[in-house]
């Protein structure tokens, strides 16, 4: 049997107990080392199976073919259905019934200001249940306030320059009275009906359980959308819903999911969105074309961040359609944004989207200018390998997504330049931030992070038989969902998302670049591992898919796995290593 020729790197143990191995591959070593048998094992039953003539790809092909061959209702109905259910099963205990943190307050209170008074005014709210009464009062009052709101508009009204703005802990005083969040009001809209149904018992006490359903209801139409976006550009819905639940059940998206914040919200949109936008899909109707300009301008009401994400979309689809698509949806995504710059001037006096950041005076954002500053580059690196806040740090499965993308552009152009201007629109907004922010995985690129399910949907169509790239896939899904595993039971350990993840002696994070140099350690880490990704992503696009394979050539594909899986632990752990010792500040 060739398979225990896999078990050789166990002769390294004594190496790494000494503490003369980088802290990656001494951890595989004396903590992983039933990584290397249950990996000589796999090899072993490949072998096997291939010796006794019945292929490892029988159950995929055959679940596969089934799959394809069903109606697409039906099979978008079941995994809407299971992903609810398998969401509401993920949400930890503390989510019930303990108290949000960070600023998910803030937008349950912003969606109780809403429901009671239907303003994002939270100086004061009505007490008890909203009436009908009451909500006919509140639509007169914002018909009433929407109308001065205009006519100071069009007088060119502005306000007293010496008034002091900023009453802090992110809260600005109202050019005409009450006080706002900076946090955007658009999340809370999609809280107020669970919050119609079941009202909060108090303003400071645990989020009604209908809210957490709805943030439930989110990811799975996430899911759903993102499986059908993979199905769409790969051809088959078997790979588009493995590509789907591996990305959806990273932690960025499935803990992230979880929380109170608008990414929760544009996660589930994007994707509805870029399936329009993708090169061959059908022009959308008139109804269609209604909602998806509707839904590309409201992303701002989200959050601001994501006004060039919504542009972004609204452009790509105003090219592919007719003239008078094109006018219907330039109508739906103004419409939105007028209201959202209504809203800001009625607040702050200034007309301009991003107003109430100024007039908070953040430090954080000072306007558009800071998109010349001199860490955007940091934070575009730390955005994907950053220890705390990379994506692929906290999603490694996106890892095998993005060495497909050589793939995709090789197959279909125009949909991957679609996706790329999707993805990128975030992602240097979110560099804005040092390329991460305090609270979920990942949090400020999640929205995009759905895109990537679309060149792993396709490498699972065009290499199913090619078992490392399949391998390396199962792999680095094991790996996110035992992230995700860990981080739903704490998601603050996005602080040190490595540290006793799989026991509670293991450590990952020696080997992460940290202190005070943690911008240009990441950026040369970064990198190191663009230039291996760009490597491996070439070796993966010549692939030929072929049949099924002799017993000899499949050995040579488990022994060249292997032996990357090693060199690529060796490289990166001593690299990354090396890199914290040389950048650590003195």
């Amino acid at each position: 049997m060739r398979a225990p020729v896999l078990l050789l790197p166990l002769a390294l143990l004594p190496l790494a107990r000494r503490g003369l191995l980088p802290p990656g591959l001494a951890f595989v070593l004396a903590n992983g080392a039933w990584l290397i048998v249950l990996g000589a094992l796999a090899a072993a039953a490949v072998l096997f199976w291939r010796g006794a003539g019945l292929p490892s790809e029988r159950l995929w092909t055959r679940v596969s073919t089934w799959l394809d061959g069903r109606p697409t209702r039906w099979v978008a109905l079941a995994p809407a259905l299971v992903a609810l259910v398998a969401a509401l099963l993920l949400v930890p205990a503390y989510r019930w019934y303990g108290l949000p943190s960070g600023d998910e307050p803030k937008y349950l209170r912003l969606a109780v200001s809403l429901y009671r008074d239907l303003d994002a005014d939270v100086a004061a709210n009505q007490p008890g249940r909203l009436e009908l009464g009451g909500l006919a009062q509140n639509i007169t009052h914002l018909c009433e306030r929407t109308a001065r709101t205009v006519k100071a508009l069009a007088r060119g009204d502005r306000p007293a320059a010496e008034r002091a703005w900023s009453q802090r802990n992110w809260t600005v005083a109202g050019w005409g009275g009450g006080l706002y969040y900076v946090q955007s009001p658009g999340l809370p809209a999609l809280l107020v009906p669970a919050l119609a149904l079941d009202p909060p018992p108090g303003p400071e006490g645990p989020p009604p359980p209908l809210a957490i359903v709805t943030l439930a209801g989110l990811w799975a139409f996430a899911l759903v959308q993102t499986m059908k976006l993979g199905a769409e550009v790969s051809g088959s819905r078997w790979a588009g819903l493995l590509a789907a639940i591996a990305v959806t059940t990273a932690a960025p998206l499935l803990v992230g999911g979880q929380h109170f914040y608008p990414e929760a919200a544009a996660a589930a949109a994007v994707p509805w969105l870029a399936r329009w936008l993708r090169a061959g899909a059908p022009r959308p109707g008139l109804a269609r074309t209604l909602a998806l300009g509707l839904i590309a301008g409201a992303l701002a009401w989200l959050h601001v961040k994501l006004l060039p994400l919504g542009l972004t979309a609204a452009s790509l689809l105003a090219l592919r359609l007719r003239p008078r698509e094109r006018a219907l949806l330039l109508v739906a995504v103004a419409l939105p944004l007028t209201g959202l710059l209504l809203f800001q001037y009625a607040v702050t006096g200034l007309l301009r989207p991003d107003a109430i950041y100024l007039r908070f005076g953040s430090d954080v954002y000072r306007g558009p200018g800071d998109f010349l500053s001199a860490g955007l580059l940091g934070g575009l690196a730390n955005a994907l390998f950053g220890p705390r806040d990379g994506s692929f740090v906290m999603a490694p499965v996106l890892l095998s997504a993005a060495l497909a993308l050589p793939r995709l552009w090789r197959r279909d152009r125009a949909t991957t330049l679609a996706l790329g201007a999707l993805f990128a629109s975030l992602w240097v907004v979110a560099a804005l931030h040092g390329g991460g922010a305090p609270g979920p995985p990942a949090r400020l690129l999640a929205p995009v992070l759905p895109l990537l399910a679309v060149p792993l949907a396709l490498s699972l169509v065009e290499l199913g038989d090619y078992l490392p790239f399949r391998w390396a896939v199962v792999g680095l899904a094991l790996a996110s969902w035992t992230l995700s595993a860990a981080m739903l039971q704490d998601w603050r350990r996005t602080v040190k998302p490595f540290r006793g993840v799989l026991t509670p002696a293991t450590d990952f994070t020696a080997d992460l670049p940290g202190g005070t140099a943690s911008g240009a350690a990441t950026a040369a880490s970064g990198g190191l591992l663009l230039l291996v990704g760009v490597f491996w992503a070439r070796r993966l696009s010549l692939v030929q898919s072929g049949g099924p394979a002799s017993v000899a050539n499949v050995w040579r594909r488990i022994l060249a796995l292997h032996a990357a899986a090693w060199a690529t632990v060796l490289v990166v752990s001593g690299t990354l290593h090396g890199l914290r010792v040389l950048l650590a500040p003195p």
